[in-house]
């Protein structure tokens, strides 16, 4: 399926899949891109066959990559803010219950990272995915901080290697 498109041009993407049959991934919609003048993609959840969309961090695109059994979907999506050459400025996602939470806004701001795009979450939380730390491409591993603090522990990889994986609390090096 798709998010609605004009003139019934279809066109989605699965970016994956958990133990319980639920599918994320993108979908063209019937937005039109406020920069690029052309249909928006929205990330989007399927489950028991019908195609949830996932919304934006106020830009015009996203993309869900990751779920886990709990529901709670990670990616990638545009802001509402632009860099210094005009374009959308991608920060990384946790989407759960129906609402898109930046992830930069779950570590300290002085942290040094820019969360730029989550690619996995297993099933105790944790979130692989890729930024900026002080300006230099790293892969990083989030880990929730636990109930009584809802922030991220900043346990983020200061290597350069990407963690696109992590699965039952492993970690991928």
């Amino acid at each position: 399926g798709t998010l609605g498109i004009p003139g019934g041009m279809k066109l989605s993407f699965a970016g994956g899949i958990n133990s319980r049959g639920q599918i994320v991934g993108q979908s063209l919609t019937d937005e039109i891109h406020p920069i690029f003048g052309v249909p928006s993609v929205h990330g989007f959840l399927i489950e028991r066959g019908v195609m949830i969309d996932l919304n934006t961090l106020g830009g015009g695109q996203s993309a869900g990559l990751g779920i886990n059994d709990r529901r709670q979907i990670v990616g990638i999506s545009e802001t509402d803010q632009l860099d210094g050459f005009g374009f959308p400025i991608n920060h990384a996602f946790l989407w759960e219950n129906g609402f898109m939470t930046d992830l930069n806004s779950l570590i300290s701001p002085d942290s040094g990272w820019e969360l730029i795009n989550a690619v996995s979450i297993n099933e105790r939380g944790q979130i692989t995915g890729f930024g900026l730390h002080n300006g230099e491409a790293r892969g990083f591993v989030l880990t929730p901080g636990g109930v009584a603090n809802p922030l991220f522990r900043a346990s983020l990889a200061a290597n350069s290697k990407n963690r696109n994986a992590l699965n039952s609390g492993k970690h991928i090096e």
